[in-house]
């Protein structure tokens, strides 16, 4: 006897899955990676797809919680470790082309005026003279 392929619980919404919320979350964490172009990451709001389908994979995980605590809850608790990495990471790569600006082109290319700056400030030598 073979079952429908649509009567797995991975298909079935309104049924609990661990492995749905799993796959949800690792794939769009892995989906993060080419949206954002990391390493070098860029600014792009393609990126709120799979943070909210990542928060929905982790809301997967968590529906499958029991209120017995045995290793079946333990490791929920860890997949669920795993999903809030995954989630922040996904943010992360959101919201920091927004956060952090880049240093503009010439101080990349020519950091010696900052570093003059910050050395031609008078110095008091251990004698008590002020040079200058």
């Amino acid at each position: 006897m073979h079952r429908p392929v649509s009567s797995f619980a991975v298909f079935n919404l309104r049924r609990r899955s661990l492995l749905r919320g799993n796959i949800l979350v690792l794939g769009s964490f892995a989906a993060s990676f080419p949206l954002s172009g990391f390493p070098h990451t860029r600014a792009t709001l393609l990126l709120i797809i799979p943070a909210v389908v990542a928060l929905y994979g982790t809301f997967e995980t968590a529906r499958c919680m029991r209120p017995k605590h045995n290793l079946y809850y333990a490791g929920i608790v860890l997949c669920l470790l795993m999903d809030l990495l995954a989630v922040c990471l996904i943010f992360f790569f959101l919201l920091f082309p927004y956060i952090v600006q880049p240093f503009p082109l010439t101080a990349r290319l020519n950091p010696a005026p900052a570093i003059i700056a910050v050395y031609s400030a008078p110095v008091i030598s251990v004698q008590g003279a002020l040079h200058v």
